[in-house]
This record gives structure tokens, C-alpha cells and sequence, in this order.
């Protein structure tokens, strides 16, 4: 480890900072409904109508995953690819319009745990990079509480930037389970993919923050082999990287958990092997005064380099 810090956001931080930008938040939105009115292609309508009865929660990118799975062995030479790829894209850019709105309307406060975290770090230098998850642009988003980030920021899929735009699609481990003619959904196939060092960072830091990010579903590809690493790892005590892992609730906290038992990690060997902690965002707004400690002892921590 080269002792640098890292920052890693999920929507949770967005949604922390007051803006609507769940999908669940897009689906109910009318930019949806211009969307499903004049998608050429119902069967990408239908198969997220089909997830979000089945689930009963709308994960959009979850969704296309499960249509396009749905197709394999089922498409032939009468399949209208250019219907499916408009559609997409009709989506694509109805979803970014929304997030674009959300970015623009948000009134962040300087009360959220968000702020807490973007203050204590905005002069340290030791913060090597920040990778969100999110469309949002960060900077224009810690503008609105009056911090100047000094820190790169790596979106890794895409962002509202004006020489960016978002990576909306799915991942899959094996590639060949989806239709050739639908591996444009997914996301390194886009234009804007571009190569990253998540995992070389992760691997050198010192203390890592995740932020509202289930650290599950189809992001967890880019997390797995880190932490099945920091379960097997043999640290001295001086040594033992910190790993934050900021979450709403209890049930947010156990999913997370539950996912790494799921993967193959053994949750107790984390807590032996590394300085691993959990916050729990809505027991801080609850007055919990062992969760406002723990996010105390972490400003401090990361303030300084």
C-alpha cells in the first residue's frame, strides 16, 4: 500500500444529498412515459414493465439485463435490431434529461452526512482519486454546498460532463449469454468506456470510503476480487487498511453482507483482517449518538493527509 485514500459514491450519495435519482424516481417521472409512448420496440417496454411486477422495485439496468436474457435462442433474421437500438437510445436519453433536471433543481444541504464527508476531505491531498457511479457531475453538485473539490473525479459510467455522457446498459461474466445482436447493451461497448484503475487503486490504498453504493447486483465485478484479496490477506496491525462502508440502514447494511457470503467472502475474516465499520446513514438523521460517533472518528480520520 502506498497510503493513499479513496472515495467510491453509489446513487446513495446523490439520494443523500436530496436528489431524486433512483430509477425508481425516473419510472414514475413523465420523461418515462415520453419514453414507453414512443419506443419503437415494445418488447424492451414490456420485459421492464414484466421486472418491475416481478420484483416489485424497478432497477432499470436489471431489467435490461433480464429482457435481453429472455431473447437468447428466440431472435432470427426478422428481428428489427435498428427498432431495439432506437428504442435504447430513446431511453438512454430520456433517462439523462431526467438526471439532467434532478442535477439542475437539487438544493443540497450543508446538514447531510454527503457534506460532512466532501468538507473533511476537499483539502487533502492524500484523497488520490474519487470514483462515482453516479451520471451526476460532483463537482457541480459540491459547488451547491460551497466546496471546491481539488480531487480527479472518475466516472466510471459516464457523467452529465459536457465532453461525457452517461453508459446506461448491463454487465455479464459471460458475454455469450446475451443475443450478438443485443451486445450493444452492454456497457464497454459504448463510445465513452474508457480503461480505469479502480482495481490497482483500491489494491494501494490505505483507507477506502464507499459511499452509498450497494457494493452488489452488476457492479460488484468491479469489487470482488478486492475484497476476496482483503478476506485472505495478512496484514500487520500497523498496516490494516481502514474500509468505511456508508449505507442507509440496518437492512441496506445486512444486504451488503449478505452479498459478500453470497460471493465466496467470509464476512468475519473481513472484520479480523482489515479496520472494516459500517454507518448507518438513517440512524445519524435518527439521532443515534454511536452512529454520529462513528462518523465523527471518520471526518477526523480523513480531514488531514
Amino acid at each position: 500500500m502506498d497510503g493513499h485514500k479513496l472515495l467510491i459514491l453509489g446513487n446513495g450519495f446523490d439520494l443523500d444529498l436530496g436528489l431524486h435519482t433512483r430509477y425508481s424516481d425516473f419510472w414514475n417521472s413523465e420523461l418515462w412515459k415520453q419514453a414507453k409512448e414512443n419506443c419503437a420496440e415494445k418488447y424492451l417496454v414490456s420485459s421492464l414493465e414484466r421486472y418491475r411486477i416481478t420484483h416489485n422495485w424497478f432497477d432499470l439496468e436489471s431489467g435490461l439485463r433480464d429482457g435481453a436474457l429472455a431473447l437468447v435462442g428466440r431472435l432470427n433474421n426478422t428481428f428489427n435490431n435498428a427498432n431495439y437500438r432506437q428504442s435504447f437510445q430513446l431511453l438512454q436519453d430520456k433517462l439523462k434529461e431526467y438526471i439532467t433536471n434532478e442535477q439542475a433543481n437539487s438544493t443540497p444541504g450543508r446538514g447531510c452526512v454527503a457534506y460532512h464527508i466532501l468538507n473533511a476531505i476537499k483539502y487533502n491531498t492524500s484523497f488520490k482519486t474519487i470514483y462515482s457511479f453516479n451520471y451526476t457531475d460532483l463537482n457541480a453538485l459540491s459547488g451547491k454546498v460551497g466546496i471546491d473539490l481539488l480531487h480527479s473525479v472518475v466516472y466510471l459510467h459516464g457523467s452529465l460532463q459536457p465532453d461525457d455522457d452517461i453508459i446506461l446498459g448491463i454487465e455479464v461474466e459471460d458475454p455469450t449469454t446475451i443475443p450478438p445482436q443485443l451486445t450493444f447493451l452492454i456497457k464497454s461497448n459504448s463510445p465513452y468506456y474508457h480503461y480505469n484503475n479502480l482495481m490497482s487503486d483500491l489494491l494501494g490504498a490505505s483507507d477506502v470510503i464507499f459511499f452509498g453504493h450497494s457494493i452488489n447486483g452488476m457492479d460488484f465485478p468491479y469489487f470482488k476480487d478486492y475484497f476476496l484479496r482483503l478476506s485472505r490477506a495478512e496484514y500487520s496491525e500497523e498496516d490494516k487498511p481502514h474500509i468505511t462502508i456508508i449505507t442507509y440502514d440496518n437492512d441496506s447494511d445486512m444486504q451488503i453482507r449478505d452479498n459478500f457470503r453470497f460471493n465466496g467472502i467470509d464476512v468475519r475474516n473481513l472484520y479480523n483482517r482489515v479496520r472494516l465499520e459500517f454507518i448507518h446513514v438513517k440512524s445519524f438523521y435518527d439521532g443515534s449518538n454511536a452512529e454520529t460517533d462513528k462518523l465523527i472518528r471518520l471526518v477526523q480520520r480523513v480531514k488531514y493527509p
